[in-house]
């Protein structure tokens, strides 16, 4: 009878212990993965970067925008439009009946005693400020002024007879438009329109007035180099400097 039991008891037995180390078979790998899944968020999570969407909108590198507001001063060669303002003849009665008419014996003894000095001219001088509204557009104001004077002095004492100077002073709406952002590169173009007033000792005037823009570019961040070339109340080529804030 024993011996009959004894090999049934053996297979139960067998079948017992192999059914628990498979029991810690299983809980041994599932740890394992636990620990290795632990380790690799602790070490790695940061190194991970997510992917970003791709985009083919335009998108300026954010640098070159990173101030809103902007201020500049420079000069530049005069233009048609500022010769023609600098450059209108005028008659001053008070200057007339000084040294009367050159084709008189009064005037001609006049141009005998005096003389004309050398012609100074400062032709544009320009303050621009801008706000940017959007990544592509900037709005704001622009100044620009310039100013011719000679002297008609005396041959034998240098004496101040008559001063004739002429100053032209316009003000600008002005709208740029930014259409190329670099880090430290930036090309635009801008269109303003105003007023510009033109006056000497006894007389002024007021008319429309416009500035253009055809193309410039600034180098550097915040603080930059111009170059533009338009026309209109600031001249033809103009150059400065600026400063972003």
């Amino acid at each position: 009878m024993i011996r009959r039991i004894f090999p049934l008891l053996s297979l139960v037995l067998l079948f017992v212990v192999s059914e628990r180390l498979l029991a810690q078979e299983v809980v041994s790998t599932e740890m394992l993965a636990q620990n290795v899944s632990s380790y690799c968020a602790q070490n790695y999570a940061s190194t991970v970067v997510s992917p970003q969407p791709t985009s083919w909108r335009y998108a300026p590198d954010a640098s070159s925008l990173e101030n809103k507001h902007s201020l500049q001063v420079g000069g530049g060669l005069p233009g048609l439009t500022v010769m023609a303002m600098l450059d209108m003849l005028f008659s001053d009665p008070y200057y007339e009946d000084k040294i009367g008419s050159s084709n008189s014996l009064r005037g001609q003894l006049s141009d005998a005693r005096y003389y004309w000095t050398k012609e100074r001219a400062v032709t544009s001088l320009t303050l621009d400020y801008g706000c940017r509204v959007r990544d592509w557009l900037s709005l704001g104001v622009k100044g620009a002024v310039g100013f011719t004077t000679r002297a008609r002095r005396h041959v034998a004492t240098n004496d101040l007879l008559y001063r004739d100077s002429r100053v032209a002073a316009s003000l600008l709406f002005n709208m740029r438009f930014d259409w190329l952002h670099r880090r430290s590169f930036m090309m635009y173009s801008s269109f303003g329109l105003g007023v510009a007033s033109i006056f000497d000792y006894h007389h002024g005037t007021i008319i429309p007035m416009f500035d253009a823009t055809y193309v410039g570019f600034t180098a550097g961040r915040k603080f930059y180099y111009f170059l533009e070339l338009g026309a209109g109340a600031s001249g033809t080529f103009r150059t400065g400097i600026g400063c972003r804030f």
